[in-house]
């Protein structure tokens, strides 16, 4: 009896394996390359955000004093 089909059929199952896996890696990359500039624009939101809150406090601050 020859291991030789069972042998080349389990590679060629672990060469699908490790295509797959492959792919899920590269998904899992740009996921998390996503995340950061995701991330970085939230960021970048906040402190506009920060800045108009301290402007309109200011404006609010001018309008009272008159």
């Amino acid at each position: 009896m020859s291991v030789a089909p069972a042998l080349v059929n389990r590679l060629k199952s672990l060469q699908q394996l490790h295509s797959e896996a492959a792919i899920f890696s590269d998904t899992i990359k740009m996921l998390s390359s996503e995340q950061t500039k995701i991330t970085d624009e939230l960021k970048s939101l906040n402190d506009v955000a920060e800045k108009v809150i301290i402007e309109a406090v200011g404006f609010v601050d001018v309008l009272a004093l008159r």
